[in-house]
């Protein structure tokens, strides 16, 4: 039998409590008395027999497992009030499996998704992150146009770019000294992936407290006089809503 301590599940998910806290308290207290049934139910469903939490999740409760039918797997749990499990669920059974990992399963009635346990990325070099985008832009194929024309954007050409785009100048960056370096973000089209927070070599990036009409906290920028300018939070970011520019004084 599979045992978990769910009267405080969301307790163990610091960055998802504070933000159901904070944004849907009603709904989040409702949510957890319906986790105290749900979440034995899908493990048994599902033969989970091992599992443990991540903790840093934002947008849903995320487990690693081990299930006794489908062996290595990701089940996450997502709140059905914030608008985001139709969305990944639609994405993840419409799309071939090679371009992100295969779903192995879903419930709508818990909005749980059992994803298939592709590798260990928690600190992902440069290589990972590229070879990650080039499995993307590799996986696609026609018969996908109509479904990413009208449910997602177009990434294929710009990704492409930023593939190419593999070496910085970065002698020219320390000679700009009299331009003044400018990291414009569009917030509203952000989707909190925290690529460009990661790779920022200054560390001027943060999430921002507040959040968009989608739900999403954006990142954006500290101490924008300590920027170098290098380009490398445009360059990681997967939807291009990142600029960087320099503005000529006077």
């Amino acid at each position: 039998e599979n045992h978990i301590k769910v009267d405080n599940i969301l307790n163990n998910v610091v960055r998802l409590k504070n933000y159901l806290v904070k944004y849907y308290p009603k709904e989040a207290r409702e949510w957890v008395n319906t986790l105290k049934n749900e979440i034995p139910n899908l493990l048994k469903k599902w033969q989970i027999d091992e599992y443990k939490v991540i903790k840093t999740s934002h947008f849903g409760i995320i487990f690693i497992a081990h299930s006794i039918k489908y062996g290595k797997c990701v089940l996450k749990i997502i709140p059905p009030f914030i608008g985001r499990y139709e969305q990944e669920c639609s994405c993840y059974r419409s799309l071939n499996a090679s371009f992100m990992c295969e779903l192995l399963d879903f419930d709508d009635s818990c909005s749980a998704l059992l994803m298939e346990y592709c590798y260990d990325a928690e600190n992902p070099d440069d290589e990972t992150i590229v070879a990650f985008f080039d499995k993307v832009l590799h996986g696609a194929v026609n018969k996908y146009s109509d479904i990413a024309s009208s449910g997602f954007h177009n990434y294929s050409d710009i990704l492409h770019q930023k593939l190419n785009e593999n070496t910085f100048d970065y002698e020219n960056e320390k000679k700009e000294g009299e331009a003044m370096k400018k990291v414009k973000i569009d917030a509203e089209l952000c989707k909190s992936c925290g690529l460009c927070i990661k790779v920022c070599p200054q560390k001027l990036l943060q999430f921002s407290e507040d959040r968009t009409s989608k739900g999403y906290h954006p990142a954006e920028q500290q101490k924008p006089e300590l920027c170098t300018g290098c380009g490398l939070c445009a360059l990681m970011c997967p939807d291009s809503v990142i600029q960087v520019y320099r503005e000529e004084k006077n």
